[in-house]
């Protein structure tokens, strides 16, 4: 199951009512009806600690120091345990540039990768999170980050001047995707689907998001310890099983989906997408 939204730079931010933010449904945005018998459900993280890995070759437009330091500072954004359960992190690096769930090994990773060269969307797309959810429960297994560095000047506002599209105000709002958010109508807000070059007004939280992280993940009191390691891709494709001669590493079926145990190569068929979900 695939949804598109697409969201257009805009240089000019009409007034707009402030409304509540909005939590992504299985059928969509809105929760609308799904088609046959589904019924929609709100997506979101079973688990309250979530890391990320950033691709090692970063981009051309910033310097890796750079991009390290604003994807550190942009995580922290989202990160308030005084109200929130879910805690993000970045875990390391990686040289998997693959977007998806890979069902066939337990260490499965969200990654942040910038498209310098190859960017087959929409050339208006600033920016894309794709989020793999089971589609009976909502449950969130893997969301990946895209930055679209091949069509858009990117940048960092303070060094680069206004012509450039702000590298954390980008990723600060598509991390709001990563929670389950999908684009509120509250112009304050980071998840205002509107964005424009030289724009900074989505590096920080608004009180809707704010609202919105702790109405989905109440605070339960529990910390998050995360290990910093390297993820290494796996030498094989995400939608085929490991070589015979290779171990399936991924968990049993039955406890990742809740469905009889079936063979490892089956796993993906009862997980649902929503591929490149949200754009900046």
């Amino acid at each position: 199951m695939r949804f598109q939204a697409f969201l257009f730079a805009c240089a000019l931010l009409l007034p707009t009512p402030a409304l509540a933010w909005v939590q992504t449904y299985t059928c969509g945005d809105s929760g609308d009806p799904c088609k046959g018998n589904n019924q929609p459900l709100p997506t979101y993280w079973p688990k309250p600690c979530i890391s990320f890995h950033l691709n090692e070759k970063g981009t051309s437009a910033i310097p890796f120091e750079d991009v390290l330091g604003i994807t550190l500072t942009a995580i922290g954004t989202w990160n308030h345990p005084e109200i929130s359960s879910l805690a993000l992190n970045l875990a390391g690096l990686t040289n998997e540039d693959r977007i998806g769930y890979n069902p066939y090994t337990d260490e499965n990773t969200n990654i942040i990768v910038f498209r310098d060269d190859d960017w087959y969307e929409s050339k208006t797309i600033m920016a894309l999170t794709s989020v793999t959810y089971q589609n009976s429960t909502g449950k969130i297994f893997d969301a990946d980050i895209e930055i679209n560095t091949s069509n858009w000047p990117y940048g960092i506002y303070e060094r680069d001047g206004a012509e450039v599209v702000d590298f954390q105000n980008t990723l600060t709002h598509e991390l709001g995707h990563v929670f389950g958010l999908a684009h509120s109508d509250n112009i304050n807000a980071t998840m205002f689907p509107y964005s424009s070059t030289g724009e900074t007004n989505l590096r920080t939280l608004d009180e809707d998001d704010l609202r919105a992280i702790q109405a989905i993940y109440p605070p339960t009191g529990q910390q998050c310890k995360f290990n910093k390691y390297y993820f290494h891709k796996p030498p094989y494709g995400m939608t085929e099983a490991p070589p015979q001669n290779s171990t399936c590493a991924a968990m049993p079926l039955k406890k990742r989906s809740g469905l009889p145990l079936l063979p490892c190569a089956l796993g993906l068929i009862f997980f649902a997408y929503i591929r490149r979900k949200q754009t900046l």
